[in-house]
């Protein structure tokens, strides 16, 4: 038997699918509000280890083979534009 709660009801469904859009709504706000007052850059510790660790992949990949098929996808290439 799951733990996970699962209504069946459908007018219970769709409070769910509303509390969970506030919700959302509500997250969005905060990170947009957090970001504003830190100047959307990195912030604390945590940020800055991630930061490093995007970095050191992206130079990992930069020095194998798959950098030329790498290269050719949009994503990547902003990535290294942006933090390399």
């Amino acid at each position: 038997m799951s733990d996970h709660y699962a209504p069946t009801d459908p007018e219970a469904l769709r409070m769910e699918n509303e509390l969970l859009a506030f919700e959302n709504q509500f997250l969005k706000a905060k990170l947009a509000e957090q970001a504003r007052v830190t100047g959307g850059g990195v912030s604390g510790p945590q940020d800055r280890r991630a930061v490093d660790d995007l970095r050191w992949v992206l130079r990992r990949l930069e020095g194998t083979p798959l950098k030329f098929a790498l290269r050719r996808r949009p994503g990547y290439q902003v990535l290294v534009d942006r933090w390399l």
